[in-house]
């Protein structure tokens, strides 16, 4: 008597969102949705835990700390020397990993699939700022660091070298719909549209310096509806708080 294989990518959409609600658990939920292209599109329909975790490098793995279930997960790396590699940006399930003498590379937590970037010997591994947007899907990504002197570089999918864009000096970086938003060191934000490599004309933030303590970290934050915020952390003796400023020229 033959047996009658089962070809899981051919389930209907109902159950597999029935599976997909099952999974309380986040990393199964990412691993899950990687089965096949059937599975990633019906796992769009479901909504995943919506909080972040927060994600610490031992020596040989990850471990993942989730706030929802006071639970650690630990994922091995074996190939990797973690304690000696820099994550400088994350987005979603994937890091930018960067590690002295070696080129930059995007990891994801999860399935461990590494893509790797283009060589850049001016990029800063440390001290850098750096943002990073992937689509899960389609795997088109793109990134922007700075150099220890605040050049900026950017890539993305399909790039065989990074592109320099010598015009901006970037204190810190952040992305969005094709584009760059840089905090500049003349505390100016500028907006770069990667499509042509041009700086957007009309923008409302230029020459419109944001008067901000340098001595304190900062990261530049767009919201979904496209507010752009300065989030500032405050380092005390015993504590840490941060101050988050709305980009307004009014």
């Amino acid at each position: 008597m033959s047996e009658t294989r089962s070809d899981w990518s051919k389930l209907c959409p109902d159950l597999l969102r029935s599976i997909f609600g099952r999974l309380i658990i986040s990393k199964d939920f990412y691993r899950s949705r990687t089965v096949c292209s059937d599975w990633y599109s019906v796992s769009t329909t479901c909504v995943p835990t919506a909080y972040p975790w927060r994600i610490l490098l031992d020596e040989d793995s990850t471990l993942l700390f989730d706030p929802g279930e006071d639970n650690i997960y630990e994922i091995g790396h074996p190939e990797l020397d973690l304690l000696k590699t820099h994550v400088m940006a994350s987005c979603s399930n994937w890091l930018l990993v960067g590690r002295a003498g070696l080129n930059l590379y995007l990891q994801n937590v999860f399935t461990r699939e590494r893509i790797n970037l283009p060589e850049c010997l001016r990029l800063a591994i440390e001290n850098s700022s750096s943002c990073l947007w992937i689509n899960e899907r389609t795997r088109d990504y793109v990134v922007a660091c700075s150099s220890k002197q605040g050049c900026l570089f950017s890539c993305k999918k399909g790039d065989v070298t990074w592109l320099c864009h010598e015009r901006i000096e970037c204190a810190y970086v952040t992305y969005k719909d094709g584009k760059l938003y840089v905090y500049t060191f003349d505390r100016c934000i500028e907006i770069l549209d990667l499509s042509g490599d041009l700086l957007v004309q009309g923008n409302p933030y230029r020459n419109h310096p944001f008067h901000i303590d340098d001595s304190h970290p900062k990261s530049v934050v767009i919201t979904s509806s496209g507010e752009l915020l300065i989030v500032v952390t405050f380092k005390g003796v015993n504590n840490r708080y941060t101050n988050i400023i709305r980009c307004s020229i009014l």
